[in-house]
C-alpha cells in the first residue's frame, strides 16, 4: 500500500472511531434520560480539593443523587450524594467567579456529605431555581423519624 493510502485509511479509521465515540456518548446520555428524575447542573468539589466546574446530569435515584459527567462514557455515576449523610449548607446567586460556567438565573448550592467518622466532602451544585426546590425537597424527604440537619436561609 502506498503512502497516500495509509493516510486516507488512518483518516478513515480517526473517523469511525470518533463517529463510535459520539454514538456511545449519545446512548449513553439517553440510557440516564430514561429511567426520569433527571436534571442538567455543573458540580464542582470544594472539599477535600478544590476542582473546577463540569457539566453533568444528576439523577435521583432513590436514597442516593447520582451525577454523571456529560464528557464521560461511565454507566456508573462520578459523584453519589446519599440523602442520609448529606446536608444542605447553603444556596446563593453565582458569584462573579462562578458566572465563567453558570448562568445568571441558577442557583449554587453546596452540600456537606460525611465520607467517614472524621471526614466530610463538600460539593457545590449548579442548578435552575425549579431544580433547587426539587433538589431541596428530595434531600428533605428521609424516611419518617429521621432527622434533617440542614440550613435553608441563603447568604
Amino acid at each position: 500500500m502506498d503512502r497516500g493510502g495509509m493516510v486516507v485509511g488512518l483518516a478513515a479509521l480517526v473517523f469511525v472511531a470518533v463517529a463510535l465515540l459520539c454514538v456511545l456518548g449519545a446512548l449513553r446520555i439517553r440510557w440516564i434520560w430514561s429511567r426520569g428524575g433527571v436534571f442538567e447542573c455543573q458540580l464542582r468539589q470544594e472539599r477535600p480539593v478544590v476542582r473546577p466546574w463540569h457539566s453533568g446530569l444528576a439523577r435521583y435515584e432513590g436514597n442516593h443523587l447520582g451525577w454523571y459527567r456529560v464528557l464521560s462514557l461511565g454507566r456508573r455515576p462520578n459523584v453519589v450524594i446519599h440523602r442520609r449523610q448529606a446536608e444542605l449548607v447553603e444556596y446563593r446567586p453565582p458569584a462573579e467567579a462562578d458566572l465563567q460556567r453558570l448562568t445568571v438565573g441558577q442557583q449554587v448550592v453546596a452540600v456537606a456529605q460525611r465520607t467517614g467518622p472524621s471526614g466530610h466532602a463538600l460539593w457545590q451544585l449548579g442548578m435552575d431555581t425549579e431544580c433547587l426546590t426539587g433538589f431541596m425537597s428530595w434531600l428533605e424527604a428521609g424516611p419518617p423519624g429521621e432527622g434533617r440537619r440542614h440550613q435553608t436561609n441563603p447568604r
